[in-house]
């Protein structure tokens, strides 16, 4: 009885486009294709993909505000853009809200503002990237405002103190 191979996939494959011979790695999965790889090399692929964006700028724009409206499109969006700039999954951003009473780190508000679609900010130290807590619009453009200076704000505190009371 012959033994089996585990060499069902091959190591390297033919770009139809380039007709070069690259790596598996190089092409995208699809699992139309005999092989479960895409046709096209990555390079090929994406070439032919910015030059369809290119002429259908209109459609593929139209097609990218339907899919973001949808409750899993927008989902998914937001998942990718807060993992893109901080390193955060939606999963996360959720807990870091559950963790904070579900509102603003420093007012409490419950109500995001702003253009946020009903999140919250992510606020981050600039210097470092590393996420402090999620705020609301006001609160993370008040932090921006004063760039991130305690001693400022210490200074506005006794300020509105002196001042209360319409003293």
């Amino acid at each position: 009885m012959p033994e089996a191979t585990l060499d069902l996939v091959p190591a390297t494959k033919v770009c139809t486009k380039c007709k070069t011979e690259k790596s598996v790695g190089d092409f995208y999965r699809n699992k139309r294709s005999p092989d479960l790889r895409s046709w096209h090399c990555k390079v090929c692929q994406n070439a032919a993909m910015r030059e369809w964006v290119g002429k259908n700028r209109a459609r593929w724009n139209e097609g990218v505000r339907a899919r973001r409206q949808t409750p899993k499109g927008a989902e998914s969006y937001k998942d990718t853009v807060l993992m893109r700039q901080f390193g955060l999954s939606l999963a996360e951003y959720r807990s870091m809200l559950a963790a904070q009473g579900g509102g603003c780190a420093t007012c409490g508000s419950i109500t995001p503002g702003g253009r946020s679609k009903g999140f919250f900010c992510v606020d981050h130290d600039h210097g470092t990237g590393r996420v402090r807590g999620l705020l609301c619009n006001s609160c993370n453009v008040a932090l921006g405002i004063i760039k991130d200076s305690t001693q400022t704000l210490i200074r506005m505190i006794e300020y509105l103190e002196q001042h209360k009371g319409g003293r």
